[in-house]
């Protein structure tokens, strides 16, 4: 094979590798599920933060009313 031929063969394999990057490219500025997906993390994120803070405020007197609630329900009958 000639050095001109080979440099076209190779410049044609380079064209075409372009052509696919430039069309993927493309196809990845127009997909949108990403946005959508990173909406819904940022959703439920937010949501885990205020069932936390809510579990956090709330926690003590959830437990001293669970433990009453053993307390009676483990003492022995009269």
């Amino acid at each position: 094979m000639t050095l001109p031929k080979l440099l076209q063969r190779c410049s044609n394999q380079v064209l075409r590798a372009m052509v696919q990057l430039d069309g993927a490219r493309r196809d990845l500025v127009r997909d949108r599920s990403g946005a959508v997906m990173s909406e819904y993390v940022i959703l439920v994120g937010v949501v885990g933060l205020v069932i936390a803070t809510a579990i956090v405020g709330i926690g003590p007197q959830l437990l001293a009313s669970y433990e009453r609630s053993r307390g009676i329900l483990m003492s022995p009958l009269p």
